[in-house]
């Protein structure tokens, strides 16, 4: 029997789409359990609370806490996105993630991170026992967060290879998907950014270097299969919204939009 996968791309806070798109999703086409979800970078904290059914605390974290400079602030020089507000306090504090009920699910959530020694993809179950860890290490950007992220024995951190939508579908294929929604918050990526990463996997070493030109190259030549049915969901429009741009007016506007786009998408209604 096939399998319903939603698979989510990165983005930073452009996720904000993803945000308004999955509770779409939820809310008017009453799909809350898929059989797979997969999902790195920016997708990483919404897709547990979307499973879970937390629908309230996405719009609110995303509306209230995720615009403000206590999470974001580019004049601050060390975790101009800091991870530990949004992990520490946002998701254990101000609206706790129901990890007791992501563990009962017979969905299956993964969290897309990229080993920081070696370059390689790895994927981590949302019934991980370390899974705000793992959020966090999903999060992790080099250079604005900073930090590397240590989970058991190995330190993780958030890549292009991670958040790339071409290898979450690939791994939503082998799970067993034969339908997959993919939810794409962004476009390209500014040149900057491109720079930044470029300078970055030169830092790492030649290992991490070939691993990632190894998973580039993957990701350039994946096609879904023919026997593979995929929607892709993606903006209408360019919302401005990035790494460090925040501004609580772009995030509603985005959600916003999200919502109604995905709530009217006539093709997804006669996806099933």
């Amino acid at each position: 029997m096939g399998k319903l996968a939603i698979v989510a791309s990165g983005g930073g806070m452009s996720c904000s789409y993803l945000a308004g798109a999955l509770l779409a999703l939820a809310e008017v086409h009453n799909i809350t359990q898929p059989d797979i979800v997969i999902g790195g970078s920016g997708a990483a904290i919404t897709l547990p609370y979307y499973l879970a059914g937390q629908y309230n605390e996405i719009k609110k974290v995303n509306i209230n806490y995720l615009t403000s400079k206590e999470f974001i602030n580019p004049l601050r020089l060390k975790k101009m996105v800091n991870l530990d507000y949004l992990i520490d306090i946002i998701c254990k504090k101000i609206f706790p993630l129901n990890i007791k009920k992501l563990k009962s699910l017979k969905s299956k959530c993964l969290i897309a991170t990229t080993n920081a020694t070696n370059g390689k993809l790895k994927y981590f179950s949302a019934k991980n026992k370390e899974l705000l860890n793992i959020i966090k290490a999903s999060l992790a950007i080099p250079i604005v967060y900073g930090d590397e992220i240590k989970i058991k024995e190995e330190n993780y951190i958030d890549t292009y290879t991670s958040s790339s939508t071409e290898l979450n579908i690939r791994k939503a294929i082998e799970l067993g998907a034969d339908k997959i929604i993919v939810i794409e918050s962004s476009s390209k990526s500014p040149r900057l950014n491109k720079l930044i990463l470029k300078l970055f996997i030169k830092f790492k070493g030649k290992e991490f270097e070939m691993q990632y030109k190894k998973d580039e190259e993957k990701r350039k030549q994946f096609k879904v299969p023919n026997d593979i049915k995929v929607i892709f969901l993606k903006p209408e429009t360019n919302f401005n919204l990035t790494i460090l741009q925040n501004k609580k007016s772009l995030v509603w506007t985005a959600m916003d939009h999200a919502y109604m786009e995905v709530g009217e998408n006539i093709y997804l209604k006669s996806f099933f």
